[in-house]
């Protein structure tokens, strides 16, 4: 592709599809290079079971297929409401009296234009704002989580992180994608291990490991815990650094100055008394901490 757009994007259907932007506006070309589509949209989402929207220079909003023809219009002549510039996993934003809701690609409201905000669709599920307050929808335009948290993250694996502040402190804890709250909402920092399904947490100023049953792995003990990769943990005590593994066991001392993760799967490189050497993953030295870099 020649570097003559202002911008490029893939937009779906494998990475065969790219939108290119041009003064403005936006077409389409396959990834040999070859135009679909001369830029002419004001606006073109990502493609979603085979069709895009776009809107012309006129506002009005089509449906195109992955041809770049046109296969349908999206008319809203007999609704009260706009069309937002947003079309994400076959649901269109609309909009009424600064007031959002969602739209199919059939064109029926599936959601009233009711809430303050709602984000695009991610993993089956949007989230949506109501008075200050956010909660989730899932892909039938169905509640599933009512609005009643400060904040909510994204889901992934059917989780995500809830905020809400309890004497003027921000605090976050988990629910599952039905809305049940089954980590509690009083730490002050929570990170997923995905894959694991374990959460680094932070409470009163200290760290520790918990499972997706809110069972301790680790007491919040700890000034810093980070994970390093695999099944292993660096967990940080004082000016002191050791080795654990995901089930919270000990594998080294809490006595490094400094470990790095250099990429390597089978060595980590330690410092102590300003000198370098090795530990494999088990936490065994491998090379001894005599030198200088």
């Amino acid at each position: 592709v020649k570097p003559i757009y202002s911008d490029i994007q893939y937009v779906g259907l494998h990475d065969k599809l790219i939108r290119v932007e041009d003064v403005g506006k936006f077409g389409l070309i396959d990834y040999k290079g070859n135009t679909i589509v001369y830029p002419q949209y004001l606006y073109m989402s990502d493609f979603y079971n085979s069709k895009a929207l776009v809107k012309d220079k006129d506002s009005n909003y089509y449906f195109i297929n992955e041809k770049g023809n046109v296969i349908g219009e999206l008319d809203i002549s007999d609704k009260n409401i706009q069309i937002e510039d947003s079309y994400n996993e076959g649901f269109v934003k609309i909009s009424c009296n600064n007031k959002y809701g969602l739209m199919s690609d059939a064109g029926d409201i599936v959601l009233e234009p009711i809430y303050d905000n709602i984000e695009e669709f991610y993993n089956g599920f949007a989230r949506i704002k109501l008075d200050s307050k956010w909660g989730v929808i899932n892909r039938e335009g169905e509640i599933s989580v009512e609005n009643k948290y400060y904040n909510i993250g994204c889901f992934f694996d059917n989780v995500a992180m809830v905020s809400n502040f309890y004497d003027y402190k921000q605090k976050y804890g988990c629910i599952d994608s039905s809305g049940e709250l089954f980590i509690p909402i009083k730490y002050d920092e929570i990170d997923f291990i995905h894959y694991h399904d374990m959460v680094i947490i932070k409470l009163e100023g200290k760290y520790g490991v918990i499972d997706m049953k809110n069972n301790i792995v680790l007491d919040a003990i700890y000034d810093k815990i980070d994970y390093f990769g695999g099944d292993r943990l660096w967990v940080t005590l004082g000016n002191k650094l050791g080795l654990f593994d995901i089930e919270g066991n000990q594998l080294t001392e809490l006595k490094y100055e400094k470990m790095m993760n250099n990429g390597n799967i089978e060595m980590i490189p330690v410092m102590i008394n300003n000198k370098w050497g090795f530990l494999d993953l088990d936490g065994d030295k491998k090379i001894d901490t005599k030198y200088d870099e």
